[in-house]
């Protein structure tokens, strides 16, 4: 009889065995997480909302360095339909529009040169008056603004490099900023207290990188 009893529960055991895995099949895994927390985890990953910015550009200084110079070159190698106008007006931007032809995004250079303030004969209280008034005319159109810090610690040495970042950078929609500007973190804690969007940048060419993402061409 003990090989018998044997086989039997051999057969008991098979049968357990066969209709668990049936039942398990039809059952979803639980591996202990519930679905809305982790969801809610992914929604807390602390990574910035992409802004994507239409073409065309236009790009302009506060303060005549050659850093607006330097963001048009890097635009248009990155294929970016851009135009620069260091003496950029209101009244240009105006035009532009009503033609049909208007701009979608202005990127405003900080950092003055007294060489190029000289050349243009003009002085910071010119380029106080001229930059917020072609803010105010991109808000009317609805243009995406970007300020840029991309030359780094030449261009906050003095007085004029601080007048030309207080006037742009809190009134702008993203931040590109040299970490050689940074030093003191001005930036940082502007784009905190505003909530403005800031990339970081360690050298001037590096401005394509925040732009191929701002403009949507970042693979």
């Amino acid at each position: 009889m003990k090989p018998v009893k044997s086989a039997l529960i051999l057969m008991l055991i098979i049968c357990f065995l066969l209709t668990f895995s049936i039942y398990a099949e039809d059952q979803p895994f639980d591996c202990g997480f519930d679905d809305e927390v982790v969801e809610e985890a992914g929604d807390e990953s602390g990574e910035e909302p992409e802004i994507i910015a239409e073409e065309p550009l236009v790009v302009t200084t506060c303060g005549q360095s050659p850093g607006s110079l330097m963001a048009q070159q890097l635009a248009r190698r990155e294929g970016i339909e851009v135009e620069r106008q260091d003496l950029l007006t209101a009244d240009y931007l105006r035009e532009k529009f009503e033609a049909d032809e208007g701009f979608r995004t202005l990127f405003i250079t900080i950092g003055t040169s007294g060489k190029g303030l000289g050349a243009a004969g003009i002085n910071m209280d010119d380029e106080e008056k001229r930059i917020n008034s072609i803010i105010e005319e991109a808000r009317n159109q609805e243009m995406l603004i970007i300020g840029g810090q991309i030359e780094g610690e030449e261009r906050r040495m003095d007085r004029g490099d601080e007048r030309s970042m207080h006037i742009v950078a809190p009134q702008v929609d993203i931040l590109i900023v040299h970490v050689g500007a940074n030093k003191d973190n001005y930036y940082t804690d502007l784009a905190e207290e505003l909530g403005i969007p800031i990339y970081y940048i360690e050298g001037t060419m590096q401005t394509v990188d925040p732009l191929r993402i701002i403009f949507g061409l970042a693979e």
